[in-house]
């Protein structure tokens, strides 16, 4: 395998060649299934879905352009989750993994004076919302920042179907010691060629478990969550993210005190929240479950991120505090049947909502998408007595969902973001929901 890095004109090409091990066809994993759903839901806007980092490197690694196109072969060769194309073929998912190929980098150089983090990000963002084109494109986009011909700093935007951010953590282990060892040993692991056959074969028994809990609880829960209560908004869809060191460090304290993770604090408050605003006694809610703990998936580079299904008891209006550790209970036995076929899952729903005579679905969704863990990051400041901050994002074009809380990392430290569709949720409750989630999370720790 080489690399080349060669001027063209004014510019430079950057090309990563890849080798792999083998090629081949299956159907598609229940992962890349979900994620082919979720992508066809969103329709144009579906880059939104699309996964991006940024790796620093300093000058004094001495890392040059060839070096880094040399690495990500390396990286596209050992994993075939990044040279694989999806399609449908008679209506049947399908996954295809090519042997050898290339891939061009995109290269910039900053001056001298540039902000490296502002080029870089801009490289990223516009990588970041083209929507792949599955069938034909590899999953994976990458480019070089240089500062005087040194590497800087690598964009990478990846396709969802291919990972998810815990495969995408090893990836960026892997990428690392590529560049300081040359090379890494052959892969020995599962592939997703590995797993689609496995889950073809041997996993019948996790999925019928799976569709059964979610028929069950589907006859039982709120048709949905959020009725109809306006019209749309301008836009129609909106997001709003609020951060605040004082609910940064009064979920680090509810975590403690409870002996549980800063994510679980949030879900309970959200629970808690969407009970008393709706006022049902059950709260349903789609959470994304990692699917990591099922043999072969521990390494696996790929996509195994799945919708789980949260219902919990709100009727006592409970605290706080009793709330944590039920929706921690409600947590555990959403994980537990978090991995099936997507299409069996959906012709559950389907049946139940046949039964019941109305579309039954929460449309009420939880993801934490902090990279490294949800406690990874310290505390913003000691200094809580600052007020909150909230700031107007960038409206979805196009939500599947219509109640979507987020929790990421900001400057500020833990941040709570909330997506909506206006019809269901205004932006004036939404706004609401928010500063009350803050407050509530606040008092409780006091």
């Amino acid at each position: 395998m080489t690399t080349s890095y060669v001027p063209t004109g004014s510019s430079d090409l950057l090309v990563a060649r890849f080798a792999g091990g083998r090629s081949g066809t299956e159907v598609m994993t229940w992962g890349q299934q979900c994620m082919w759903i979720a992508t066809a839901k969103m329709g144009p806007a579906n880059y939104f879905l699309n996964m991006r980092r940024l790796v620093p490197l300093s000058v004094r690694a001495g890392i040059r352009p060839a070096s880094v196109a040399t690495a990500v072969g390396e990286l596209m060769g050992r994993y075939e989750a990044l040279r694989t194309r999806y399609s449908t073929v008679d209506g049947e998912f399908r996954q295809t993994v090519t042997d050898v190929g290339e891939l061009a980098l995109e290269s910039a150089e900053a001056d001298g004076t540039g902000d490296l983090d502002a080029v870089a990000d801009t490289m990223c963002d516009r990588m970041w919302r083209r929507p792949f084109d599955y069938d034909s494109e590899l999953p994976l986009r990458a480019g070089v920042v240089t500062r005087d011909g040194i590497v800087r700093r690598i964009a990478l935007v990846f396709s969802h179907l291919s990972v998810d951010g815990y495969a995408i953590d090893l990836l960026l282990r892997d990428l690392r010691l590529i560049l300081l060892r040359g090379r890494q040993p052959a892969f020995t692991g599962w592939h997703p060629l590995d797993l689609a056959r496995a889950e073809a074969t041997t996993r019948a028994a996790a999925n019928a478990r799976a569709v059964r809990y979610w028929a069950d609880r589907y006859r039982v829960i709120p048709p949905t969550m959020f009725p109809e209560v306006a019209g749309f908004a301008d836009p129609p869809f909106q997001r709003y993210l609020l951060s605040w060191p004082a609910l940064d460090a009064a979920v680090r304290e509810l975590g403690r005190r409870h002996r549980t993770n800063t994510s679980t604090v949030l879900l309970a408050a959200t629970v808690d929240l969407v009970g008393r605003l709706t006022g049902h006694d059950t709260v349903a809610a789609q959470i994304l479950v990692s699917n990591r703990s099922q043999p072969g998936h521990d390494a696996l580079v790929g996509t195994l991120v799945e919708g789980g299904l949260l219902v919990v008891d709100v009727a006592d209006r409970p605290p706080l505090a009793d709330l944590i550790p039920r929706t921690w209970q409600g947590a555990l036995r959403a994980y537990r049947n978090a991995y099936y076929a997507p299409v069996d899952r959906e012709d559950a729903t389907d049946r139940v909502s046949a039964e019941r005579g109305t579309e039954i679905e929460p449309y009420c969704c939880f993801n934490d998408m902090r990279q490294g863990g949800d406690d990874s990051a310290p505390a913003a400041s000691v200094d809580t007595g600052g007020p909150p901050v909230l700031v107007v994002e960038e409206p979805p074009k196009r939500m599947h969902c219509r109640f979507c809380v987020q929790l990421d990392h900001t400057p500020a430290g833990l941040g709570v973001r909330l997506l909506a569709d206006t019809r269901y949720l205004p932006p004036d409750a939404m706004r609401g929901f928010l500063h009350e989630l803050a407050d509530r999370v606040v008092a409780a720790a006091s």
